[in-house]
């Protein structure tokens, strides 16, 4: 291969970049980060690691057409820079909307968005509601991992009392978890990583709910006030 071909190329893939960068304007949102229930490896480490994944995928993105397989965009990787001022996680079923978190990212970096703190709206009515005081011991995208055993990331849960007793919002049974609460986690191991959620519009308590937890996917979509210091 010539050295002008390689620059050619090279120079593609500059605009590919900065086209998939820039395209992120301040009215719309962006999808960047999508998580399958049932593709390979774990989400939690994609998310926080520096790769990138099927970027060129139109199925691994698509609601519509979906397959078990991860979507991240380079953006992730950029969320400093870029100076994301909203994140929107929606949560789907058969390319249906089942439930959403948005979140205020001003100021934010890729994993400190994922919090109590920033949260602006929800569509369970007991999580993001001023007249409701409810108890919140895990709100985070590390969650709960205690290797080699459990591994429970993008963690938002209420009540951890024992596993009958168990209740919260959602949860990702991520890769390499190998055992779980046998009467509602168990269950979803053959599927992980398992994307859990509570199908109510409120919390949920994971064992009496535990055949409708499952959700197809996750998404996690972004959008900038504006744009800086971006290298291509």
């Amino acid at each position: 291969m010539g050295l002008f071909t390689m620059l050619s190329i090279i120079f593609v893939f500059k605009l590919l970049y900065a086209f998939n960068v820039f395209a992120m304007d301040s009215n719309e949102w962006k999808l960047i980060f999508k998580a399958a229930t049932g593709g390979k490896g774990s989400v939690y480490e994609l998310f926080t690691g520096p790769d990138i994944l099927n970027v060129d995928n139109v199925h691994a993105q698509s609601l519509l057409q979906p397959i078990k397989e991860h979507f991240k965009s380079d953006i992730v990787n950029q969320w400093s820079e870029l100076g994301i001022s909203e994140v929107l996680v929606k949560i789907h079923n058969n390319g249906e909307e089942v439930a959403y978190f948005m979140f205020d990212g001003v100021g934010s970096n890729k994993t400190n968005w994922f919090s109590l703190a920033r949260l602006k709206q929800s569509s369970y009515a007991d999580l993001y509601n001023s007249t409701t005081n409810v108890s919140i011991n895990f709100f985070s995208i590390i969650g709960y991992q205690v290797p080699p055993l459990h591994f429970r990331t993008f963690y938002i849960n209420s009540v951890w009392e024992g596993c009958p007793n168990d209740t919260g919002w959602l949860l990702i049974l991520d890769a390499n978890s190998i055992l779980g609460c046998p009467t509602w986690e168990d269950i979803h191991l053959t599927e992980i990583p398992a994307i859990l959620y509570s199908p109510l519009q409120t919390m949920a308590n994971y064992e009496k709910e535990a055949t409708a937890l499952l959700a197809e996917s996750m998404t996690v979509s972004g959008r900038c006030k504006s744009i800086k210091n971006v290298s291509s």
